[in-house]
């Protein structure tokens, strides 16, 4: 795994390269890929800022086609934690 969880602070984001395979990239690349994207907006704002940001997003529904990509981000976030607590919770 790599990472020493002890080493971060809170609210900073943790990097394991080897998280996903090459493959499994892959097949999340084509899932979003294949999904219906919606204008995201910034929150508060009332105006037309299009030409300042214009960003496409689509939610990734938990649904059993990506269950497993949900499972392998959730045993991730569990092991950061168990680490970051010194493996007692």
């Amino acid at each position: 795994m790599g990472i020493d969880a002890h080493q971060l602070a809170a609210g900073y984001v943790a990097e394991w390269p080897d998280l996903f395979t090459q493959a499994e990239l892959d097949r999340i690349e084509a899932y979003g890929d294949s999904l219906s994207p919606m204008k995201a907006e910034l929150a508060g704002r009332k105006d037309n800022i299009d030409y300042l940001r214009v960003t496409r997003v689509a939610w990734l529904d938990r649904c059993q086609e990506i269950e497993w990509l949900y499972a392998r981000i959730e045993r991730a976030r569990l092991a950061l934690r168990y680490r970051r607590d010194g493996g007692t919770g």
